[in-house]
């Protein structure tokens, strides 16, 4: 998944970030535990009043999960989900060079 967040902290005033995500029911937190702890990165959060999210941003700690799945794919969605990362890489690429193009056209008046 990729995120994109309007920020200025950016020079571009936005942040493009690579996210990897599983929501699931409160009843499943122990599940979203355990995999926290195999992990061994990311954090989980409350959303809404009946979801929980395994929510992990670094590219170093994602890395870590792309690495199990290069390792591990899953059975029925290995090519897809490779080529998720793949494309969110090339994603986050294409959305900063947008922006520098959008901060490079001149201001304009109606």
């Amino acid at each position: 998944m990729v995120g994109f967040f309007v920020s200025s902290k950016y020079r571009l005033g936005y942040q493009v970030q690579a996210i990897f995500k599983i929501s699931l029911h409160n009843k499943d937190y122990d599940l979203l535990c355990q995999i926290q702890d195999y992990f061994g990165v990311g954090s989980i959060t409350k959303h809404g009043s009946t979801t929980l999210q395994y929510t992990v941003k670094s590219l170093k700690d994602l890395s870590i999960i792309i690495s199990h799945f290069d390792k591990y794919p899953l059975i029925f969605y290995a090519s897809s989900s490779i080529s998720n990362l793949e494309a969110s890489k090339k994603k986050i690429t294409d959305y900063k060079k947008k922006f520098r193009d959008l901060q490079t056209l001149p201001n304009k008046k109606n």
